[in-house]
């Protein structure tokens, strides 16, 4: 039954495409554009204008949840980028000063100066040379970090 239905409506559908080729030859899709066009007009111009208001109004009232989220979700962004904005003026500060350690560990690489931590000796590599005195032992340090007398060669 709906098999015959779908069949009668392209066979009608067909017929009425073929006539409307007939009248009005190759200038009908045009006609048909038009026609669709003048109906879709004259069925919005007999819409009355306060149900045109109250439809925009409803759309509106549907939008107002989503632009509330979309409004907290702005605003936590902004202390996101803020709070992003801080660390990287810190991470930059810290940059300069390690860079600043960094040469100054560098020139005294190049000098041969170097200052042992918890020292306020400077030593140079003629300072650094093994103890002169006799029976002085230097220190190794063995694989975990511990210090043993080493006696000297």
């Amino acid at each position: 039954m709906v098999c015959s239905m779908v069949k009668k409506g392209l066979i009608g559908a067909a017929l009425g495409a073929g006539a409307l080729f007939l009248v009005f030859g190759t200038h009908a899709p045009s006609y048909m554009k038009t026609a669709y066009h003048k109906v879709r007009r004259d069925v919005k111009d007999a819409v009355p204008m306060p149900f045109d208001i109250d439809r925009a109004r409803e759309e509106i009232a549907g939008l107002e949840p989503a632009i509330r989220d979309n409004i907290e979700r702005l605003a936590r962004a902004e202390v996101d980028v803020e709070h992003l904005d801080r660390e990287i003026a810190n991470i930059r500060t810290n940059m300069d000063v390690e860079k600043t350690a960094l040469l100054t560990l560098r020139e005294s690489l190049k000098t041969g100066e170097y200052r042992l931590a918890g020292h306020s000796r400077v030593l140079t590599p003629r300072t650094r040379s093994r103890p002169t005195w006799p029976g002085a032992t230097t220190r190794t340090t063995t694989s975990r970090g511990f210090s043993r007398p080493r006696s000297r060669p």
